[in-house]
């Protein structure tokens, strides 16, 4: 326990796992997950949502351990409105044609959809490299790549 200003906090602290050599491998989860839950707007130990998608596509809870399914990493969450949100460790960023077909744009998924504003996400969209909006399960058919950021 840390005491800060009378107020105490638990430290966690996670094993961080090498990055792997090539592309991982992600899988849509089977149930959709509510954006009204006030657990996906802040950061906090509290992760049952993110642990229950694991558990439903048969993923070990530790990112890194082998798996039933091994060669998935992670699952891509989506709400009740079949928007793309988050994976279950980190924020996604997809890359599509814009309008007119004539150049690539990243997109990444809107708060108000349900998922945790992340820092790497965050710094993204100051950059002007990324810009918010909602991904439908069907746009993300058409999409040329997806990033974990």
């Amino acid at each position: 326990m840390v005491d800060i200003d009378d107020r105490e906090f638990e430290l966690l602290e996670t094993i961080l796992y090498d990055p792997p050599l090539e592309p991982l491998k992600i899988i849509l989860d089977k149930e959709c997950t509510l954006s009204t839950d006030m657990f996906l707007y802040h950061k906090t130990t509290h992760r049952k949502v993110y642990e229950d998608a694991r558990i439903r596509m048969n993923l070990n809870l530790l990112p890194g351990s082998k798996n039933e399914n091994n060669d998935i990493f992670d699952v891509l969450m989506y709400n009740e409105n079949n928007e793309i949100t988050e994976c279950s460790i980190s924020n996604i960023a997809v890359e599509f044609y814009d309008q007119d077909k004539k150049k690539m744009v990243w997109k990444t998924p809107k708060i108000e959809c349900g998922l945790l504003p992340g820092t790497m996400r965050s710094y993204l969209i100051n950059l002007g490299k990324i810009i918010c909006d909602k991904i439908t399960i069907d746009e993300l058919k058409i999409a040329q790549q997806v990033i974990k950021v």
